[in-house]
């Protein structure tokens, strides 16, 4: 399949779409790492009966012998919290005081496969990739390092010495619907990064706000403006697992990283000349 990307009339890249880019082999150590996690995963669907947010209805999620979502962090704040009041914590899927540790086991078994999602994303959005690693090394150096007497720093320190992104934070999503939605906590100028691994068939990224789909078998990648552009995946044939990963305004924020801009597809070659 062939590649594509979808720009706006100033030339501005919304959407990347890498159909079939991952091969089995990778395919395979991104399902193989699920299995420390499959009981976090079980427990992570909301009752039936329970009011709560779509992402982990039970109603979203397929017929199947896995299913959930999780999310991971080494650093990001707690709902309610933003920089004027607290410091990035470790998410909860992570901490030491967690008595199911399997998130630890999926951190790094997901070294590799999250090192080469997080790379491409230096060709995709050079300046994106720029900022994603500075925050990693500011909330290193300048919260975890500096803080030796804080329990929650030092944790901190310890996942940032483990996490292998410029994304401060990745879901896993396995056998779910996505109803077509937003996301709310990046910038319109930033990416999601989405890769979708399985045995599916039948599968579309839809992307309602463009007026167009983009093919969507497994061992796609799609990077995508999540804030911006409306998107979803019906229900698929099979089993199918997305780790999507993206980057926090608030945290940048905190540790003063400069804000990303835009990626135009004109500037690109440019771009990537300059960081051979």
């Amino acid at each position: 399949m062939t590649p594509a990307v979808l720009v706006d009339k100033a030339g501005i890249v919304l959407l990347w779409s890498l159909p079939e880019v991952l091969s089995s082999d990778f395919q395979n150590l991104m399902w193989e790492a699920l299995n420390p996690i499959s009981g976090m995963l079980a427990n992570s669907i909301a009752d039936p009966k329970a009011k709560g947010t779509w992402r982990t209805a039970h109603g979203n999620f397929t017929s199947a012998d896995t299913q959930g979502r999780l999310n991971f962090s080494p650093a990001w704040f707690q709902q309610g919290r933003n920089g004027s009041m607290s410091c990035p914590e470790v998410s909860a899927t992570l901490k030491a005081r967690n008595q199911d540790q399997g998130g630890r086991a999926w951190l790094k078994q997901m070294i590799l496969p999250s090192a080469v999602l997080s790379a491409a994303m230096a060709v995709m959005h050079p300046d994106l990739y720029a900022a994603g690693l500075e925050a990693v090394v500011r909330l290193y150096q300048d919260l975890a390092v500096l803080h030796p007497d804080d329990p929650a720093l030092v944790e901190m320190a310890e996942m940032l010495r483990l996490w292998p992104s410029v994304f401060t934070a990745t879901s896993v999503m396995v056998n779910r619907v996505t109803p077509f939605h937003r996301d709310h906590n990046s910038r319109v100028q930033w990416y999601d990064l989405l890769a979708s691994i399985g045995s599916y068939i039948h599968a579309w990224f839809e992307v309602p706000t463009l007026e167009t789909a983009c093919y969507y078998p497994p061992g796609s990648v799609v990077t995508v403006s999540g804030l911006l552009v409306r998107h979803g995946v019906a229900p698929t044939e099979g089993n199918r697992l997305c780790v999507t990963s993206y980057m926090r305004d608030n945290v940048h924020q905190a540790v003063g990283v400069h804000r990303s801009d835009w990626v135009s597809y004109h500037a690109l070659p440019a771009l990537w000349a300059g960081n051979q």
